[in-house]
């Protein structure tokens, strides 16, 4: 990329995304393994609705692909369906700018939160999001093809709601923050809680700090009512 200085374009509006939506359908046919698949006519519909992010990487007088991201909605929440950064852009921190204007863009329009759902395995993947502020709160299969697990993540936007949000934050992942009170606070865990408790899962580190509090005396767990139909189904998965 020589000495000249990188700017970062990013687009939404109709009339300059679609130009650019065979380029994104091509750059996201090269990394079916990490993104997936989704026909032609979906990133065309959401070129036309404004549901895809178009990033431009400008040096000097040329411009390039750098990215994109595709989302949905379903007010009051918004979904990540794919991102995807260009090989000769990553590590400049593209990813992020996409997100921050998605964010930004959702709470203008008074959206509550963003959803995405990443895959268990690709484990980079997972600690981007987790520095991104989207917080694991459950697990769902993948597709039949690859057997993969999906982790399912959230971001909250600042946005003002006639309910409270949930607590998570980056400083506080699990919501256990505790006030002055008296009252034990009870945590039910699901089979998720303990398959985290394992070293090299994403969220092993705040498992191991949720059991530490309990030892404290700083909250209480106890197991839901599902976690043995939920064991049950594992074992069978495992017979099988």
């Amino acid at each position: 990329m020589g000495t000249k200085k990188l700017a970062i374009e990013l687009l939404l509006k109709r009339q300059d995304v679609i130009p650019y939506v065979r380029q994104v359908v091509e750059a996201a046919e090269s990394d079916r393994a990490a993104l997936g698949w989704f026909p032609f006519k979906v990133f065309e519909e959401a070129a036309i609705s404004e549901k895809l992010i178009v990033t431009l990487a400008r040096e000097g007088d040329q411009v390039s692909y750098a990215g994109h991201l595709l989302f949905a909605t379903t007010f009051p929440r918004g979904h990540i369906m794919q991102i995807h950064v260009s090989s000769s852009y990553r590590r400049q921190g593209v990813a992020k700018k996409q997100l921050d204007f998605l964010k930004s863009h959702l709470a203008g329009l008074n959206y509550i939160s963003i959803g995405a759902r990443v895959a268990e395995d690709l484990r980079m993947s997972q600690e981007f999001w987790q520095s991104q502020d989207f917080y694991a709160h459950g697990t769902t299969p993948g597709g039949k093809t690859r057997g993969r697990t999906l982790v399912l993540r959230s971001h909250e936007l600042p946005t003002r709601q006639l309910f409270a949000t949930s607590g998570l934050t980056h400083r506080d992942p699990l919501g256990l923050a505790v006030d002055p009170a008296t009252a034990t606070k009870l945590y039910l865990l699901d089979l998720n809680v303990l398959f985290d408790l394992g070293p090299r899962r994403a969220r092993h580190q705040d498992v191991v700090d949720l059991f530490a509090l309990e030892r404290l005396g700083v909250c209480r767990l106890a197991l839901s009512t599902e976690f043995d139909a939920e064991l049950a189904v594992k074992r069978q998965e495992v017979v099988s």
